[in-house]
C-alpha cells in the first residue's frame, strides 16, 4: 500500500509541476519589404543581375540589406542566395 501511495505522489507532484515549466519563443522579426534597386546596364556580355535582400544579423539583432549585383553566370551555378 505504502509503494501504491508513493508512486501516485509521483505522479500528482509531476502532473502539479508541469505547469511550472516556462517555454520561452524566441521569433527574429520579418524582414523589411525589399528596397528598390536601380539595375544599370550589364558591364560585360553574360552577366546576370542578383538582386538584393535582407540578411539576418543575430550579433545585433536585426536585418542588413545586402545590395544586389552584377554577376559571372558560370560562378553563380544557380544558387538561391537569400
Amino acid at each position: 500500500m505504502r509503494k501504491i501511495f508513493n508512486i501516485l505522489s509521483m505522479i500528482v507532484l509531476a502532473i502539479a509541476l508541469n505547469g511550472c515549466v516556462e517555454t520561452v519563443v524566441y521569433r527574429r522579426p520579418a524582414p523589411p519589404p525589399p528596397e528598390i534597386e536601380v539595375i544599370t546596364t550589364a558591364p560585360y556580355y553574360g552577366a546576370i543581375w542578383i538582386p538584393g535582400y535582407w540578411q539576418w544579423h543575430s550579433g545585433r539583432g536585426q536585418h542588413n540589406w545586402r545590395k544586389g549585383h552584377w554577376d559571372n553566370r558560370h560562378s553563380y551555378r544557380g544558387r538561391d542566395r537569400r
